[in-house]
């Protein structure tokens, strides 16, 4: 239950909490230099979060799978 559990962690919290905490004043370095960070990084921070979301939401039915097979095949030995 640990794994299922941290697989389903709510991990994008933090992320967008930081994100929305950066100053609007901050500018960018290199390529966007001279333009606000602050609604890039947060869009970005956005677009990661949904992604590992839908990633881990979409694995999670087969990560049961192979946590419960393993621990059937452990059941059905020890008898």
């Amino acid at each position: 239950e640990v794994i299922i559990m941290s697989w389903c962690g709510l991990r994008g919290t933090v992320s967008l909490a930081m994100a929305v905490c950066i100053p609007a004043g901050i500018v960018g370095i290199g390529k966007i230099k001279g333009e606000p960070i602050a609604a890039q990084m947060l869009i970005a921070t956005f677009v990661v979060v949904l992604v590992t979301l839908t990633l881990q939401g979409l694995t999670l039915p087969a990560l049961v799978r192979f946590l419960y097979r393993k621990e059937r095949q452990e059941t059905t030995e020890v008898k």
